[in-house]
């Protein structure tokens, strides 16, 4: 029974030898902040071996090195390739291609139908939406115009009176 009683009385102390490790980790001081002192922080040495932590750079420092680079791309994604130029026709460069067409007149049926005299042939053509007009396709007929798309761009040619 002696026995009995020793090793109840040893489990109890061991316990509450862990019970009052744990309350003395759980409720020990915080380590202070670390304070700012002209710019720069000052720390405790030991406490991390972390290069942040342990580097003395001021804030003028790293913005010196942020703006000397683009922060916000990943240096490791590739960039998109650039999109080939393309030669864009002025507006008025793209109507010169209609000047030597004149609107004579329209069908409107159900297959419409642009009458248009070809000036530098001396021609008059009769052409139907999807035709060639010079450098053009003809895309719509209207009652008093007729729509040409150039170099994707859409151009009106009315009629004349």
């Amino acid at each position: 029974m002696l026995k009995k009683i020793t090793q109840v009385l040893q489990v109890v102390a061991i316990m509450v030898l862990a019970y009052c490790a744990a309350r003395w980790y759980a409720f020990t001081e915080p380590e202070p902040l670390p304070v700012l002192d002209g710019g720069r922080f000052e720390q405790k040495t030991g406490v991390r071996d972390d290069v942040a932590l342990n580097s003395r750079a001021s804030f003028a420092e790293y913005r010196q090195v942020f703006s000397q680079r683009e922060i916000f791309v990943m240096p490791y994604a590739k960039e998109a390739p650039a999109p080939k130029a393309q030669a864009v026709e002025s507006p008025v460069a793209q109507k010169a291609h209609l000047v030597d067409f004149r609107l004579r007149g329209v069908v409107l049926d159900q297959q419409p139908q642009a009458i248009v005299e070809d000036l530098s042939n001396k021609q008059t053509l009769f052409l139907s939406p999807g035709d060639l007009l010079g450098q053009g396709t003809l895309k719509e007929v209207r009652e008093d115009r007729i729509i040409v798309v150039v170099h994707d761009a859409s151009l009106e040619l009315l009629m004349e009176d």
